[in-house]
């Protein structure tokens, strides 16, 4: 706890989930994000990032007071149920079950609106017009985010379903 005393409250979240991801067997270094980028590079293509890391960080910096401390203490409520939490939602993600993703991204952001409409919304619709700018430019890109970034009345198959854009789960 010492580690994470002196840092704003977003931080020590992330900080303390990131922690205790690893120490539930989770390697940050095996994401689905990563993955790709590293096959990407193996195979000579470029990467095109929707958004730079400072970006997402200055987002989780310019959440209110309260919403950082309601996102830390979310994080510290979920620690005891994180293993089986995840290993819900890597299923729901392996076998394509939207509805039970859309769960989860409604009862996790439920309580904390604040949070909800910086990380995911406002996230989301900055990235749309660039997703659809590619979508017109006649090229083919391959396009990894987040899971919880594509369910949901918020998410980006919505937005783009409600732009005329045909979308079909394979």
């Amino acid at each position: 706890m010492a580690d994470v005393e002196s840092m704003r409250p977003w931080l020590a979240s992330i900080t303390l989930l990131e922690r205790q991801l690893t120490q539930e067997g989770f390697d940050p270094t095996s994401g689905v994000d990563i993955h790709f980028a590293d096959a990407a590079e193996a195979h000579h293509k470029p990467v095109i990032g929707l958004e730079k890391p400072e970006y997402q960080l200055d987002l989780l910096a310019r959440l209110p007071e309260k919403a950082q401390q309601d996102m830390l203490l979310q994080t510290l409520d979920d620690a005891a149920d994180l293993k089986s939490d995840m290993g819900e939602l890597m299923g729901a993600w392996r076998s394509g079950d939207t509805a039970a993703m859309e769960k989860e991204l409604k009862e996790e952001f439920a309580p904390y609106p604040d949070v909800y409409k910086t990380v995911l919304v406002e996230r989301n619709q900055a990235w749309a017009p660039k997703l659809e700018s590619l979508a017109a430019s006649g090229k083919q890109y391959f396009v990894v985010v987040g899971a919880l970034h594509l369910v949901g009345p918020d998410g980006l198959l919505a937005r783009f379903q409600k732009d005329g854009f045909k979308i079909e789960q394979l």
